[in-house]
């Protein structure tokens, strides 16, 4: 008898003592994006402007599905609240007509062909907590012209603006590390580039016909450029810049300027 008692006693401690860690240990939960599976099209109102909600029936909206708004050629402009932390694949495939991206100030990812197709576009300025731009994601943006990186971002993907023709200027953060193959191939207007500092390689075919492409400014740390990174590209003029940081204020070095 006195031993059944000191195996219930042992039994109840060790009960409370699993209820108690129970109480004190958060279990993660997977939160589903509230616009998952929504037919988003609704959005666009008559003036073709999308403006997408912070939150839905009280959850956050933190991505825009894939395919939300694929080849919509109602949208014109679109407005991310900040909120958004992902773009996701084919979001705005196709969207011909869409002129205009406020992007949320906390986006981290623009996945692929997020953008791809969108000839209206013309400029971009991407947001600081941008981490990277995956594949294709703006391939045969044929109108675009300027693009401007953020600084802290550090990848770029396979042919992510690759056949935007009319892409002249483009500015790179710092901290960029990596520009795949083919990143820029067929942007048959750019004339001059000054790559990120922090660049160590140049892939293959990341210039290759750009035929106006007439001088690149190479940074101190760059090691590798590829024989075919300029395929077709009759560069006329590379410059190098040896120190790491970035170029000062007083500097007068213009990617677009080269003679």
């Amino acid at each position: 008898m006195k031993f059944k008692n000191i195996c219930l006693c042992l039994f109840i401690t060790m009960l409370i003592f699993s209820l108690s860690v129970t109480a004190n240990t958060i279990v993660p939960v997977d939160i589903p994006n509230p616009l998952d599976g929504v037919d988003c099209s609704p959005y666009v109102d008559e003036n073709g402007m999308a403006v997408i909600p912070a939150t839905v029936n009280g959850i956050a909206v933190t991505e825009i599905p894939a395919k939300a708004f694929y080849n919509n050629a109602n949208l014109k402009k679109i407005i991310l609240p900040d909120t958004i932390r992902r773009i996701n694949k084919y979001a705005f495939y196709k969207c011909t007509n869409l002129t205009e991206v406020v992007f949320s100030k906390n986006l981290e990812t623009i996945d692929v062909y997020a953008f791809s197709g969108c000839s209206a576009l013309k400029s971009l300025i991407l947001p600081e907590k941008l981490n990277s731009v995956s594949e294709f994601a703006f391939m045969n943006c044929k109108g675009l012209e300027t693009v401007a990186f953020p600084e802290k971002m550090h990848s770029l993907g396979f042919a992510a603006f690759s056949n935007c023709t009319s892409l002249k200027n483009v500015t790179f953060g710092k901290e960029i590390t990596n520009i795949a193959s083919s990143a820029f191939a067929g942007c048959t207007a750019l004339e001059g580039v000054i790559l990120p500092s922090r660049l160590v390689r140049i892939n293959e075919d990341t210039f290759a016909n750009c035929p106006l492409l007439k001088g690149v400014v190479l940074k101190s740390e760059l090691t590798t450029i590829n024989s075919r990174a300029f395929r077709n590209s009759p560069l006329v003029q590379i410059s190098y810049d040896l120190t790491p940081e970035e170029p000062t204020e007083s500097s007068s070095e213009d990617p677009t300027q080269f003679n």
